[in-house]
């Protein structure tokens, strides 16, 4: 019987299947470079000096002090100063929950301890950075984080 009547797919019916495969994966990398473009644009957002308020983990002692957030190729750096001891760090933003809501996530050094900021990025009413963070120690478990809250300095006109 010739091949009348066989289900075998014709040359036809796969391409419009391939062209479907190849706009998917087109439409992922838009996506891709969209997300990578918002991180970037977050991230000059954060760039910036700012007055920092915290409390040691594990209901330690507060401080006041400020951090310097730079925006370095695509890298975050941080300098904090607290009691005139500066500290150097890195920060990246990331997603964290099921809502893939981004947050400022900042390691840096007190003394020989390596400690570690989740930050929840927000903006005052002037549209400038206002950051709310929980601290603790990099790999000790903690019952009670430290806290901070880092406030926008705008710069002088002129």
């Amino acid at each position: 019987m010739g091949t009348q009547g066989t289900s075998s797919p014709s040359r036809h019916t796969r391409t419009p299947a391939i062209a479907g495969v190849l706009g998917a994966l087109l439409l992922l990398s838009c996506l891709a470079a969209t997300a990578r473009e918002a991180d970037s644009g977050l991230a000059a957002f954060l760039a910036g000096d700012y007055e920092m308020i915290g409390r040691q983990p594990d209901g330690g002692a507060t401080y006041a002090g400020t951090v310097t957030v730079s925006l370095e190729g695509e890298s975050l750096h941080l300098v904090r100063v607290i009691g005139g001891v500066r500290a150097e760090g890195t920060a990246r933003v990331e997603e964290r929950t099921g809502d893939r809501i981004r947050i400022l996530v900042a390691e840096f050094p007190r003394g020989d301890e390596s400690l570690e900021a989740w930050c929840l990025i927000a903006a005052d009413l002037d549209h400038y950075p206002r950051l709310s963070c929980l601290v603790r120690r990099r790999g000790v478990p903690t019952e009670k984080p430290g806290l901070e809250a880092w406030f926008y300095r705008v710069p002088p006109e002129g």
